[in-house]
């Protein structure tokens, strides 16, 4: 009798055990994860590119031709070096000459402006057009001079030095007339990677996020260390619905700057809510898609004593989503300890119904 009571009590538990796990291969399998109390992380991706932070243009004081260049885009050039050569045959003379005539004439308009102003109200309109005049025979010397100085740094052969070291770039054409005020090349005046920024164009509805974050993140490769850049200046003026912004480089930037060189940045803002949970957003089922103060439903999974022992329940709540990050949402409604949230929410999973934790 005593072998049968026990043979009986081994049945029930092996049958109650085969049972339960019966019964778990048909509920839905969920996993679980709890809700923390961490920051979001938001962020803007930017599209943009190495420029030096100083330039040297080159620029033309009359209608010159470049007859060739002595030098190519991106080579580093120091002070002295034969950078172009210009046809001596068209455009060059000297102006010495007209710019004394000039002179002559300003100082005689000069002398009429002196009469014109002792005759006083009666001169007015006189003296407004004298006036005009004079400004523009000044402008004339000024263009003159400068064309003399320009012409006097080309030797006989028609060869421009560079004034200064740095890096060229954005040559200009040859063998082609190029007007007055032309720009030839660019000199780039770099040393250090300090004399580098970074430049990017944003769309003007992202200002408010830029200018609150400050710096952006930079990591060209996966396996490089991230590299904070402050934001010194942001460019309001709107061309097409874009605002510019810049960056400068520090020399501890850990690789090789080279002017022109396209760059991927990422600005990031964390924000955290005293008091308020945060869940992936693949947890959530969104009313109206991810919008801050939209609401969502996200569902847990409760604990009960059953007939078979412990059964999980899950339970669906409604939440407000009060931040939105790029993988991650502070909301609130969830205030329980310990939640377990269902991390695989599918259509088997209904409000109330039993499942079964996949570990």
């Amino acid at each position: 009798m005593k072998k049968i009571v026990i043979v009986f009590f081994i049945l029930i538990i092996f049958m109650g055990f085969f049972s339960k796990s019966i019964i778990n291969l048909f509920l839905p399998q969920v996993k679980v994860t709890g809700a923390t109390g961490s920051p979001v992380e938001k962020s803007i991706q930017v599209n943009g590119q190495v420029v030096p932070n100083n330039m040297i243009d080159i620029r033309l004081p009359g209608s010159v031709i470049i007859k060739e260049f002595l030098v190519e885009n991106g080579e580093e050039i120091e002070k002295g070096t034969p950078i172009f050569k210009i046809d001596t045959t068209y455009g060059i003379k000297g102006n010495s000459e007209i710019i004394e005539e000039y002179r002559n004439n300003l100082e005689i308009e000069k002398i009429r402006k002196n009469s014109l102003e002792q005759l006083g109200e009666g001169a007015k309109e006189q003296l407004e057009i004298l006036n005009k005049q004079i400004e523009q025979i000044e402008a004339k010397i000024k263009r003159l001079e400068k064309a003399n100085t320009f012409y006097q740094k080309v030797d006989k052969n028609g060869v421009y030095k560079a004034e200064t070291d740095g890096i060229v770039i954005n040559l200009n054409n040859t063998n082609v007339p190029l007007v007055q005020d032309t720009i030839i090349l660019q000199i780039a005046n770099v040393k250090g990677k300090e004399d580098y920024k970074y430049v990017a164009n944003f769309s003007r509805d992202q200002y408010d996020f830029i200018n609150q974050v400050g710096e952006i993140e930079l990591q060209k490769e996966y396996y490089d260390d991230v590299t904070k850049l402050e934001i010194n200046n942001i460019n309001t003026v709107v061309e097409d619905g874009m605002m510019k912004l810049e960056a400068n480089f520090t020399n501890d930037y850990p690789r090789n700057l080279f002017i022109g060189e396209k760059l991927n940045a990422k600005i990031v803002m964390k924000k955290k809510i005293k008091g308020y949970l945060t869940v992936s957003k693949a947890v959530l089922n969104p009313y109206g898609g991810f919008i801050d103060g939209n609401n969502a439903d996200v569902y847990i999974v409760e604990e009960k004593d059953g007939i078979l022992g412990k059964e999980y329940i899950a339970k669906s709540i409604n939440v407000k989503m009060e931040v939105i990050g790029d993988h991650e949402v502070i909301v609130s409604g969830l205030d329980r300890p310990r939640l377990r949230v269902i991390t695989n929410p599918s259509y088997k999973i209904k409000d109330g119904s039993k499942v079964f934790i996949w570990e």
